[in-house]
């Protein structure tokens, strides 16, 4: 896919689900987890003025420094770990559309994931927009005249100021979604602006944004608005296209019956003050027909559904609506409020918010469709998952139902009636964090926003995943010594762990004894396992850091130290623990010599908002940290030599935007990976410069990432593209002979370090099949020097610091491999 502009917007609003049984004495609210989801994101990323990134245009500007990059630095394999689906679920989708040509034929929108298709009514999903950074897609329409010509809206309009998601306004793209350009209605994301709703009539193209009733006559050319205020809901009279309904978010409902060029208040029977959200449907073949759900401010729960059966001259109110917008006690009506009805009979209306409802008898008597009205456990037969974005009614068959919610896809073919799961091939997974057990390549666990805490089951050969916890799954990992045993870390501090993972949620118990104190960050938390000895983790909250020896039966306080927020245990020496803390005024690193029982203070600390501390694997008293700066241009990553006593930046070629998590390659030192808002980066020189490392790989926010040496493998999660991992590195050692055969053959470089040629002399001493190769660090092959059968002899070849494909290589750690039968040399070279 080729990209010429894109958007990054995401939407962090999941839900923690209620549905499933949970181990006696624990419950789960919907409570305010949305809300502070969203605020600690955004915590994360603003600048300390309040500002956020620019990250189209660091995005701009990372693409054409890789346009530009030397042939010489290491390309990546990615390759997806999934989920295809999570005990058949998906990550948040969000909106539709439908191709009127062949309505087997969908697109739909993701909440971090980009753009999606399915050509067979659901069956298998593929994504569109993988060239592009983590989009929210919230509106998509098809050109009626033309269906390779799409628009996609960016953002998501919810109803807290706090909470808006902002997009780029409308994507574009004339080649049914493999290219995406800006259309010309385009904002920068500092402007705040959401798109909501996109109709294409034949004539006309209407945008409902958060700044303004949007409308094109010429094909999405050029703009007028014609309806100021933020417009939450659209619908248009498909008898009488020249009819359109906006709502109007805390105003009311409008109706124009020009095209959109005048608009007029609809007041008959519709409340006139405390308004908040929206929600707005028409039914197509009674297109007199609308409702309208208008939730209270303050309370986020319903103030009302409203019914019109003349084209909004007059509204009544439904009697007995149901409950939709509240669960646990708390109401998300400013999060989520959707209606829908159906295009052939207004009857069949479905409601909603947390939960789903749905009528056939307008209104008289409804039913409860989605998992919280089970409580059984995760399977749920016939149910919708929660947390409710669209519904779509198929144009072929109105009997035909789909729901887009925070579980990906699911289909009706009876009116809404029993639901089944559509979600394969759709990997909208959201991690947070993700864990490899040391001693097997297969087995890994990872923490979900709404979706819990899972693990990846391979049985069969399937990239499925299955859920061993609810909620928000956060900080993770394994016993290092029982593949079998897991730890978790859920909403609020909660922790867990499960000593027979594949067993399942009703395995997993709580962990929380002696944990005291506040937790204000509700969902992120620093807990880490000891890298070699069974049982011993640390975590920590607003007051202490806690140590547990059993794990997890009693936790002590290990230090009084506040707010912090990343801990780590050098797997060199594991009496070496480092924490970084910070609040939104004071900030530190601290470190302990014997295991947790005495801390200090480091003198100097790599600054506010540090995300993750890594410990070199190979070299004692080197640590880094990544982190959001507090202004911009400042760096994202620092390295210590001395424990964290004294720290320097090293971002050179990174992108001024959040970084994340940080790792290590074990077997090469000087090889560290970063991952950021815009994927993963590289460096070859212990994080000097730094070069983008994303082929194959979705541009997304990387949360975690870690790094696997029985495999060689950089494994990361993302969150709304799933996750991957790649072969990161070929075994070459950093010495000059490799183990087998009866002695090496000769080697001789010079120059070493060289800057224009390198010159290489061999001694073969017996005729065989011979190959002389350049590796880069990570141990790809550049080039090839020699393959062929060789006489015993002496040999001169020269390397004149090109690749294969005649670029130059940038100066850095290369090797040199000389490999004849069974007996192989290496040797490191430095090109200056």
């Amino acid at each position: 896919m080729k990209i010429f502009i894109t958007v990054i917007s995401l939407f962090f609003c999941m839900s923690t689900p209620l549905w499933a049984q949970l181990p006696e004495g624990q419950e789960y609210g919907e409570g305010e987890t949305p809300a502070l989801r969203e605020q600690y994101f955004r915590e994360l990323r603003r600048f300390r003025d309040g500002s956020m990134p620019d990250v189209w245009q660091e995005f701009i500007r990372m693409r054409a420094h890789t346009s530009q990059r030397s042939g010489g630095l290491p390309a990546a394999e990615w390759q997806s770990l999934g989920p295809n689906t999570m005990d058949s679920l998906a990550g948040r989708m969000g909106c539709y559309a439908f191709n009127p040509l062949n309505p087997q034929t969908l697109l739909a929108g993701s909440a971090s994931g980009g753009v999606w298709k399915t050509t067979d009514g659901a069956e298998r999903w593929q994504p569109l927009s993988d060239e592009l950074p983590s989009l929210r897609i919230s509106a998509i329409a098809f050109n009626p005249a033309d269906t390779n010509h799409i628009m996609a809206g960016t953002g998501q309009y919810m109803g807290r100021s706090f909470t808006l998601q902002p997009g780029v306004g409308l994507l574009e793209s004339f080649d049914g979604g493999e290219t995406w350009a800006p259309n010309s209605l385009f904002y920068a994301f500092s402007q705040g602006v959401s798109i909501s709703r996109i109709i294409w009539d034949a004539q006309n193209i209407y945008v409902a944004a958060t700044d303004s009733l949007w409308v094109s006559r010429d094909g999405g050319q050029s703009w007028k608005g014609t309806l100021g205020g933020n417009v939450c809901g659209l619908e248009i009279s498909r008898r009488a296209p020249q009819i359109l309904y906006a709502a109007v978010h805390s105003t009311g409902i409008y109706r124009s019956t020009n095209s959109g060029e005048d608009w007029e208040a609809l007041a008959s029977g519709l409340p006139s003050t405390n308004i908040h959200r929206i929600g707005l449907a028409i039914s197509d073949s009674f297109p007199d027909f609308l409702l309208a759900s208008i939730v209270q401010p303050g309370s986020f729960g319903l103030r009302g559904l409203y019914k019109t059966s003349n084209g909004g001259d007059s509204w009544q109110v439904v009697p007995n609506p149901p409950d939709y917008l509240c669960n646990g006690g708390s109401c998300l009506g400013w999060f989520v409020n959707m209606v829908a009805v159906s295009p052939v009979d207004t009857n069949v209306i479905f409601l909603g918010g947390p939960k789903l409802y749905r009528t056939v008898t307008g209104g008289d008597s409804w039913q409860w469709v989605d998992y919280y009205s089970n409580g059984l456990g995760p399977e749920n037969r016939g149910l919708a998952y929660v947390d409710q974005w669209a519904v779509g009614f198929s144009p072929a068959n109105p009997n035909v139902v789909y729901v887009f919610n925070d579980g990906g896809v699911q289909k009706s073919y009876d009116r809404g009636g029993y639901w089944i799961k559509k979600n394969e091939g759709l990997v909208t997974a959201q991690f947070y964090r993700i864990a490899s057990f040391p001693g097997d390549t297969n087995l890994l666990i990872g923490g979900l926003q709404d979706h819990g805490l899972y693990y990846l089951d391979y049985a069969g050969g399937n990239i499925h995943w299955r859920q061993w916890y609810v909620g928000d799954g956060c900080a993770l990992s394994f016993d290092p010594n029982d593949p079998n045993r897991v730890y978790g870390d859920n909403i609020f501090g909660v922790h867990y762990r499960n000593d027979n993972v594949t067993a399942g949620l009703f395995n997993t118990i709580p962990i929380n004894n002696g944990v005291t104190g506040s937790n204000s960050v509700a969902f992120h938390f620093a807990t880490t396992h000891h890298p070699t000895a069974s049982g011993i983790l640390y975590t920590a909250n607003d007051n202490n850091i806690f140590k547990t020896t059993n794990g997890g039966s009693f936790w002590n306080i290990a230090a009084n130290i506040p707010f912090v927020k990343a801990i780590e245990i050098s797997p060199l020496d594991p009496d070496i623990v480092y924490a970084a803390r910070w609040d939104n005024s004071n900030w530190g690193f601290h470190r302990s010599f014997d295991g947790g029982g005495n801390w200090e203070e480091t003198p100097q600390s790599p600054g506010w908002r540090v995300t993750d501390v890594e410990a070199c694997p190979v070299h004692p008293g080197v640590v880094y940290a990544t982190r959001n700066s507090a202004f911009p241009d400042n760096p994202h990553v620092y390295k210590s030599m001395d424990h964290g006593s004294t720290w320097a930046a090293i971002s050179e070629g990174l992108p001024d935007v959040s970084t994340n998590t940080i790792a290590v390659n074990p077997f090469n030192p000087e090889i560290v990976y970063v991952g950021t808002d815009l994927g993963v980066f590289i460096s070859q020189d212990g994080g000097m410069s730094w070069s983008e490392y994303n082929d194959n790989l979705p541009p997304y926010y990387v949360m975690d990432m870690h790094y696997h040496p029985m495999d060689s493998t950089l494994r990361i999660g993302t969150l709304g593209r799933g996750a991957w991992k790649t072969k990161s590195f070929c075994d070459v050692p950093i010495g000059t002979q490799e183990p087998g055969g009866a002695g090496p053959p000769t080697l001789a470089l010079a120059p070493n370090p060289f800057s224009d040629a390198l010159s290489i002399t061999l001694e073969v001493e017996e005729r065989a099949p011979c190959r002389l190769s350049i590796l880069n660090g990570l141990g790809q092959e550049l080039v090839i020097l020699e393959d062929a059968l060789l006489a015993p002899g002496r040999y001169r070849f020269q390397w004149d610091g090109r690749n294969k494909v005649g670029r130059f290589a940038p100066a850095g750690l290369y090797f040199v491999r000389w490999q004849s039968g069974r007996r192989k040399q290496v040797v490191k070279v430095v090109k200056k």
